[in-house]
């Protein structure tokens, strides 16, 4: 669990530990510990998928956690600002709210919203707390990959990924959305070492990411034309047989005959998808060779999901990736989630002996519903989250937060959310607190999280807080055991496979007992038919006529992406933002003449019925058909980018949307607005 090594002349104790930022590469953690504070973060050289480093928003957890701006004790606003209270003196407020809530309006009228700030698998019990009072609302769905989780399941029956390893095996590699250099910084070296080995690289981007540095090829889609590129090269390849018949023959279910139409497009429809895609002919016809001529592996990122067709997209790549036989085998698949781990958890012992009556309402559509809910809301917890600037439509986010009498946010910092709470607690640091951390994306390995120091301040864990509210509540089948022993409970299914929660404390870290080499291997789909499922010919005729009939329209405006950035994790920000008072812009030089503007300029961008002034900046990195934005800017700049971006809901898998923006870019000169 921990040795105490002399490092740099000093005594000090290290513990294993895991970074709990929601991101693919979920690294294994040595925590420096001296005199009771930690002083340094470095990778763990023994654990799997690290690889000995770490990037440097892991090295800022040290700065970070003792911020001079972290929160230490629980705040209550008041008609004089934010007042500091005591502990005792907040769960006697909070239990106040409960009682009044649920004497009034039943259990529904109590709400949470549990979001992925800091992983581990303790942070849910806020659930178990509210399912011990007889039920609450639950904000369901996503606001990053819900639409790539249920096409996955649909097709495949479950998100499961090939080892990082197999990517060796692999002839053809392609990142379809994804920019590992910025947002999965430990799958470089796999590529690399592939690449040398001979592996082609292809990255499918609508901008220049930082990974088209170690991509071979790189296809400037047209934004969310992924269902578009995918379809074509699958048409490819039914009309030059290539293709593997044994594959479709005996393990594809195609109920609509989506293969035959796909074989069967017309010149024109198959002209018509080109264009959609903003890719040639040329093009299509190498990667759908390279494809055919595998193994070829699939890495997606999570932007083609985040359209209105998101399900769409991936249940379009998913059977390209069918139809040329890379299912199943090494150095084959569709990386887009690894859930291998979660069959690995049972909670059942933490929760009530009654069933919770539970309301359900819809991320993507968080305003709406808080307008519409009957029972009206009238207290929700708050944590790992931060929705005024997460969440689509901002400014309808805002005003529905409002509409909720009493809000807690379990926070590190005081966030734009925080700040439109009406009680803001303090919590523990990952390094204060014990827990175990998955991934869900990656790789596969499980992370133990020793507790290194102990609680800055007042700072409590999420654990603490609703175990003392559960007492104070006379909530008597509340567990009661400590931390450790709830995570021992928790895990008694390791035992299955040899495994156990000591062997994971001492060690750090266990690679999943359930990850396989190769995924459906014997092809044998987790779905009803045991077969792999091909989308509905619908869908994709009628996007193609869609496509058809809107394609010459909104002339006078451009998409907006809102893009992950190297230095920070969503609105978590490691490091300051560049001094300015205004986000960036990014354009293409043929957007920025489309619309008179050019570098350093500043501009009022406008959509969904509100603007934001942006600073211009003109790069040939950029899409010439979207502009991009770095996505979890907050109000310091001006507002949240999501302002522009409206509420609504994918395809499939119940998952807000943020890439289908149009926003319209006018040109502001020094009169309308002051430089800072």
């Amino acid at each position: 669990m921990l040795a105490q090594p002399e490092v740099a002349g000093l005594s000090e104790k290290i513990y294993k530990s895991a970074c709990p930022y929601n991101c693919f590469d979920c690294c294994s953690f040595n925590v420096y510990v001296k005199n009771g504070k930690v002083v340094k973060i470095t990778a763990n050289p023994e654990a799997d998928f690290t690889g000995g480093f770490i990037c440097k928003k892991g090295q800022a957890h040290v700065t970070r956690m003792y911020s001079p701006k972290r929160l230490r004790y629980p705040l209550l606003k008041t008609a004089r600002g934010w007042q500091r209270i005591s502990w005792p003196a907040a769960y006697e407020l909070i239990a106040e709210k409960i009682n009044a809530a649920k004497k009034q309006y039943g259990p529904t009228a109590l709400g949470v919203y549990i979001g992925d700030g800091g992983a581990g698998i303790l942070k849910g019990v806020a659930k178990i707390f509210l399912a011990h009072l007889g039920g609450y609302t639950d904000f369901t769905g996503s606001i990053c990959w819900g639409a790539g989780i249920e096409a996955t399941k649909r097709d495949f029956g479950a998100a499961l990924s090939h080892h990082p390893d197999d990517i060796a095996n692999a002839k053809t590699i392609v990142l379809w959305g994804r920019n590992p250099l910025e947002t999965n910084l430990h799958l470089v070296p796999y590529l690399k070492k592939a690449q040398q080995k001979g592996s082609k690289i292809y990255l499918v981007d609508p901008r220049v990411s930082a990974s088209s540095k170690i991509a071979d090829i790189h296809l400037k889609i047209k934004p969310g034309a992924d269902w578009a590129l995918a379809a074509a090269c699958a048409h490819y390849c039914l009309r030059n047989h290539k293709v593997e018949h044994n594959f479709l023959h005996q393990h594809l279910a195609d109920p609509s005959g989506i293969l035959p139409y796909l074989e069967s497009l017309s010149p024109t429809d198959y002209r018509h998808l080109l264009e959609a895609a903003g890719v040639s002919a040329d093009m299509v016809a190498e990667l759908a060779q390279d494809l055919y001529h595998g193994p070829s592996s699939c890495y997606l990122g999570y932007g083609p999901q985040q359209y209105k067709s998101g399900g769409l997209n991936i249940r379009a790549i998913n059977l390209l990736w069918a139809i040329t036989g890379n299912i199943g085998i090494k150095g084959g698949g569709v990386n887009y989630a690894n859930h291998v781990n979660i069959g690995l958890f049972d909670f059942s012992f933490a929760q009530p002996k009654t069933a919770p009556q539970i309301r359900e309402m819809q991320l993507g559509n968080f305003a709406a519903e808080i307008h519409s809910a009957s029972p009206p809301l009238q207290l929700l917890f708050i944590s790992g989250a931060n929705p005024a600037v997460q969440l689509p439509d901002s400014a309808n986010v805002k005003r529905a937060l409002a509409e909720i009498p009493f809000k807690v946010c379990l926070e590190h910092f005081l966030t734009d959310t925080a700040n439109l709470c009406e009680l803001v607690l303090p919590v523990t640091y990952f390094t204060e607190e014990e827990d175990i951390i998955i991934s869900n994306m990656w790789n596969s390995s499980l992370k133990y999280v020793n507790k290194c120091v102990k609680p800055l301040a007042e700072c409590k864990a999420e654990f603490t807080i609703f175990q003392e509210l559960a007492k104070l509540l006379g909530l008597s089948q509340y567990p009661t055991s400590s931390a450790r022993e709830w995570l021992k409970k928790a895990t008694t299914k390791l035992a299955t496979y040899g495994l156990n929660f000591t062997t994971l404390l001492q060690q750090g870290y266990l690679d999943s007992p359930l990850q396989k080499q190769v995924p459906w291997n014997d092809r044998q789909f987790a779905t009803p038919d045991g077969k792999f499922q091909a989308f509905d010919k619908e869908e994709l005729r009628q996007k193609l006529t869609d496509y058809k009939a809107n394609s010459a329209n909104e002339q006078d405006k451009i998409k907006l992406l809102t893009v992950h950035w190297r230095d920070q994790i969503n609105s978590q920000l490691p490091f300051p933002l560049p001094q300015l008072d205004r986000p960036l812009l990014y354009l293409h030089p043929a957007a920025a003449e489309k619309f008179g503007v050019t570098d350093g300029s500043r501009a009022l961008a406008t959509a969904n019925g509100n603007s934001l002034e942006v600073i211009v900046v003109v790069t040939d990195k950029a899409s010439p058909f979207a502009a991009h934005m770095r996505q979890g800017y907050c109000n310091n700049t001006g507002g949240p980018v999501n302002i522009l971006t409206p509420a609504g809901i994918t395809d499939i898998g119940n998952q807000a949307i943020f890439n289908e923006t149009s926003i319209m870019l006018l040109p502001l000169t020094a009169a309308d607005t002051p430089w800072p």
